[in-house]
């Protein structure tokens, strides 16, 4: 995240300052308070389904440019080579190499627990093949394999196909996890959605799956030690469905134990259909919005009742200016599921953005409502606020952003730096402690510290 700085001291705090033995002027430039105005422009879509927020002409709300850029015929010629090899794509294929190491690491090995265990030992141990996480791209078993890392689509690929050649009855599982936003350099936001692997008995088939319900985990024990390092974990399970051991690819999703969520069963076809999906928004991050509109619809070919999918198609069409056809996309996003709020949103934005004044009024409130659930929304409020020296109204929406999300270290010192422009001290120094907490780097917020405490004597 970049800032532009607006150097702007006031006579009277800078009075206040040379009461000080310590710098005061140094401890300001250390904190980056609010006489560094922070010009900020981004905007938000989604991911795994899209979504953006309100233009606005005052907030810098994301939009959509007018300006576009037309796709050349050699683009879309690159487009559509692109589009030929990778329709040809299966996730779940993987090479002969992998299946003779899963036979010789599970030689002599019985009992379908002891399998399973021995099976996510070799591909995810470190004393094995050491596969580990990552959220950066979308790939398939036999990608994840040759690279060792890979996102839940991908690990949740490589670990149904080698289950199943061990002779294990895998199923992907569509995670229940709470909702968060991404934000993109590219000017959306990515919702995530998340996928592990489910190990049924035999009895359980492919029909029954399709009809899975949402269920509750309500796990017990852990199968694996994984205090060794390994980017996953076994477990048994107790859940109506029951699988008898379900494979996570993150032991805490975002630091919320994910035996406490609900998952679903979902098919080859879906879990295909979601990898199209997600190479689409890889596209769009990319730029590439040709490309990501063509894999949207391939995704959909695959599975066509796809929510989330349809959106990420309607955000992509109006990015390419075809207004009627991402509206047609959003609608039928609704209809498939009315509760993605996601979709009301882009359709929101999509009537705004073309002076279809009437149409949005009818949504608005249902967008408002969501506003005020997503930290980015409020923390983008908070930053025009402060921008426009209304720190009250700065610090409200600061406030409202870290109750929504607490943990989030950068949220805790941007409401430390209004507490510090106002001259409340003990919150400053309260929200910088806890921005250190969260921070990835404990280093990070000490000289901070340090400063405001010499400030304070």
């Amino acid at each position: 995240m970049k800032y532009l700085f607006d150097i702007r001291l006031k006579s009277k705090r800078l009075n206040q300052l040379k009461k000080h033995e310590f710098s005061s002027i140094f401890f300001y430039i250390l904190l980056g308070s609010s006489i560094f105005y922070s010009f900020y422009a981004h905007s938000n879509q989604t991911n795994q389904h899209g979504e953006e927020q309100e233009p606005s002409s005052t907030l810098n709300e994301p939009r959509i440019s007018a300006n576009t850029k037309t796709v050349s015929q050699n683009n879309i010629q690159t487009t559509e080579q692109k589009l030929v090899e990778i329709k040809k794509t299966n996730i779940l294929t993987i090479s002969d190499e992998i299946k003779d190491a899963i036979d010789r690491h599970l030689d002599g090995v019985r009992g379908y627990q002891r399998r399973a265990e021995k099976l996510h030992d070799l591909l995810f141990s470190p004393y094995y093949f050491d596969i580990t996480y990552s959220p950066q791209k979308t790939k398939t078993a036999q990608e994840v394999f040759d690279t060792r890392t890979g996102n839940c689509v991908g690990l949740a690929s490589l670990f149904v196909a080698a289950a199943r050649h061990a002779g294990l009855n895998a199923y992907f599982q569509s995670v229940d996890v709470p909702r968060e936003w991404e934000p993109q350099d590219a000017g959306f936001y990515i919702v995530p959605g998340h996928l592990n692997v489910g190990i049924y008995d035999k009895r359980f088939t492919p029909k029954a799956a399709r009809r899975s319900p949402w269920v509750m985990n309500n796990t017990f024990g852990t199968s694996t030690d994984n205090s060794t390092g390994s980017t996953s974990v076994i477990f048994s399970s107790r859940a109506k469905a029951k699988p008898r051991y379900i494979v996570e690819f993150i032991s805490l999703y975002r630091g919320i134990d994910n035996r406490d969520l609900k998952y679903k069963v979902i098919s080859d076809d879906e879990a295909q259909a979601e990898y199209f999906n997600n190479i689409g928004v890889e596209a769009l991050i990319n730029d590439d919005i040709e490309y990501a509109s063509k894999l949207f619809l391939h995704s959909l070919d695959i599975q066509p009742d796809i929510s989330f999918t349809w959106s990420n198609l309607g955000f992509s069409l109006k990015k390419l200016q075809q207004f009627e056809r991402a509206e047609q996309a959003y609608k039928k996003a609704l209809k498939i599921d009315k509760k993605n709020i996601s979709t009301v949103k882009n359709l929101y934005v999509l009537y705004k953005d073309t002076n279809q004044v009437d149409k949005a009024n009818t949504i608005k409130q249902k967008v408002d409502a969501y506003n005020r659930t997503n930290p980015h929304y409020q923390a983008k409020r908070a930053r025009f606020a402060a921008e426009n020296n209304d720190l009250p109204l700065a610090l409200s929406h600061w406030q409202q952003a870290v109750k929504l999300k607490p943990k989030d270290d950068e949220f805790h010192f941007e409401l430390a730096k209004i507490y510090f422009e106002l001259g409340n001290h003990k919150k400053t120094q309260k929200h910088l402690k806890r921005a250190r907490r969260y921070s990835q780097d404990s280093t990070r917020y000490e000289g901070k510290l340090d400063a405001l405490a010499s400030l304070m004597k």
